[in-house]
């Protein structure tokens, strides 16, 4: 009797880990085009040296990850703010002069890797992020925060590598988020801009 049921547990764990893996795939822009959309949950348009997004990405209202780094991006577009599932967003290495408002929107944010590109601030829009946990901002041209990065709950790590903070800058941002982990790191002659 008892190996009847280990054998049914580990039978369950199994088919739970291979159900688990399926669900964590992160699909090709190739690949989401042959699926129902309603079934990407992960979708990576990486390196694909985009200058604007598809019209089609639209129809992808489940996402949860989007990939969107290495690419030529100056904006997002306004159907953007229908991503309302989205928990991580990659869109570092881009040609973004301004942080896209559109971002603020998405309020189930976690994660948002937004490295390399040529931000001078953020929109005091952010505050409304509740969920997000990780900023990366280095390597851009930041030279203001808005005091709303304080009235987020779950912020843990803020990336602000690579750039040129004066250390008044640093110790107030220290201060005013003393439980979340800040990196600044001096820009270095490797920069891509």
């Amino acid at each position: 009797m008892k190996t009847e049921k280990l054998l049914w547990i580990i039978f369950l764990l199994l088919t739970f880990n291979l159900f688990s893996q399926e669900e964590e795939k992160t699909f090709t822009w190739e690949e989401a085009q042959q699926t129902d959309p309603l079934l990407v949950t992960r979708l990576s348009l990486r390196k694909m040296k985009l200058t604007e997004l598809p019209e089609e990405l639209k129809k992808y209202k489940n996402l949860q990850l989007l990939d969107l780094s290495k690419n030529r991006l100056k904006e997002l577009p306004l159907y953007f703010i229908e991503f309302d599932s989205l928990r991580i967003l990659k869109i570092e290495q881009n040609k973004m002069p301004q942080f896209p408002i559109a971002v603020c929107q998405l309020i189930r944010l976690e994660e948002l890797w937004a490295y390399d590109n040529y931000f001078t601030g953020m929109p005091n829009c952010i505050g409304h992020l509740k969920h997000l946990r990780i900023i990366d901002l280095s390597d851009n041209l930041i030279e203001s925060l808005p005091e709303e990065l304080t009235q987020l709950p779950k912020l843990e790590k803020l990336l602000l590598n690579g750039m040129t903070l004066n250390k008044y800058f640093q110790k107030s941002w220290s201060e005013k988020l003393p439980k979340v982990k800040i990196e600044f790191g001096q820009p270095c002659d490797c920069m891509s801009h």
